[in-house]
């Protein structure tokens, strides 16, 4: 059964319940859509894509696992556009990676900003 905090209507780029499998359903289709909004972890803060690509845009994109967590800013959509994040990245006060998420995907999945992150572990491109 469907939970009662979950929206009827989905929002864009956001994902929607899938009654039949229990399971959220990413509706990302465009690469923009796959900004994260989670931080990665970067020179040990955490940073957004837009702070990579205002501030160390050839420096960051360079790196296979920055581009990973930022494929639209760092043009790299035909590589990463379906694979998680390499980066660890800010999931409240703590630092993850997208293995945690898959040990729980139902649940960490429906989190803010998780979807366009660890894209291949919640199935984004499915």
């Amino acid at each position: 059964m469907k939970p009662s905090h979950h929206p009827a209507k989905p929002l864009p780029g956001h994902p929607v319940w899938n009654h039949r499998h229990h399971f959220y359903q990413p509706m990302l289709q465009h690469c923009r859509a796959l900004t994260p909004q989670k931080k990665l972890i970067y020179g040990n803060r955490a940073r957004t894509c837009n702070w990579i690509e205002r501030n160390q845009k050839d420096v960051g994109c360079s790196k296979p696992s920055v581009a990973s967590h930022c494929p639209n800013t760092c043009g790299k959509c035909a590589e990463f556009r379906c694979t998680d994040s390499q980066r660890r990245f800010k999931v409240g006060k703590h630092k993850r990676r997208c293995g945690w998420v898959a040990s729980n995907v139902e649940f960490r999945c429906a989190k803010r900003g998780v979807l366009s992150t660890c894209r291949e572990t919640c199935g984004a491109c499915a």
